[in-house]
């Protein structure tokens, strides 16, 4: 009689360390799940939510998208973890946004620009390390390629096909730090037939942050291409990652 009563205290205390276990288990792996605050800006609106839908089933994403360039001030910022910038045409950016944006990145914060946005003539080349471009005219289409640039493995690029298309897009040509890391590059046909090739995308480090660049993008419909929210997805895990 005592050995039983003994067998089943003993069945009963293994399945309540079994339950806790499990259920501390399950605790681990829920809190495993980092909360990324993220800002998506665009001139428009409607630019700024359909981002923001594509990316709003990412793990962890916590997303607020908006129109405003006051959204982007210090204060804001303060509880953010990435900005990404997609507006379609360059905003106007008062001076403060311009330092608060390169303040937060020297501290640890990530941007994300597509286009224009990325270039000096925004205020905001320096975070991205752009020293300069230029639109070359001798494309034969409005069609780029987009190949992984195979020197360098970035966490970026993770998902991606070797090679993809950007219809009704224009090559840029730009001149970056030397420091900066090249992810994927453009291809275009020129008017002769020959292939030229510019930098398409790169990521940075400046100060404790990092920022990463996408200068394609004359087009809207870029910014909803799978393949390149699949990389503004991948650099917001890239720059959050502890």
């Amino acid at each position: 009689m005592k050995a039983s009563v003994f067998l089943l205290a003993a069945i009963l205390f293994i399945s309540i360390c079994i339950c806790g276990c499990s259920s501390k288990s399950s605790e681990i792996e829920y809190n495993s799940v980092q909360k990324i605050s993220v800002i998506v800006f665009a001139d428009k609106m409607q630019i700024a939510e359909k981002v923001a839908m594509y990316l709003e089933d990412e793990p962890g994403f916590n997303i607020f998208p908006t129109d405003d360039i006051q959204d982007l001030d210090s204060i804001r910022l303060r509880e953010t973890d990435v900005v990404i910038l997609v507006p379609l045409n360059i905003p106007s950016i008062p001076n403060y946004i311009a330092l608060s944006l390169e303040d937060f990145v020297d501290k640890g914060g990530g941007v994300i620009g597509i286009n224009n946005i990325v270039f000096n003539g925004s205020k905001l080349g320096k975070i991205f390390g752009e020293r300069g471009y230029v639109f070359p005219e001798d494309a034969r289409h409005q069609k780029l390629h987009i190949k992984l640039n195979k020197e360098y493995s970035s966490p970026i690029s993770d998902g991606l096909p070797v090679k993809f298309a950007l219809v009704g897009e224009k090559p840029i040509g730009v001149n970056c730090e030397s420091k900066v890391q090249r992810i994927v590059d453009m291809f275009y046909e020129t008017s002769d037939g020959s292939i030229k090739s510019y930098c398409a995308a790169w990521s940075y480090n400046y100060g404790d942050g990092k920022t990463f660049a996408f200068v394609p993008g004359i087009t809207e419909e870029t910014r909803y291409n799978p393949y390149v929210l699949r990389m503004i997805a991948n650099a917001t895990f890239w720059m959050t990652k502890n």
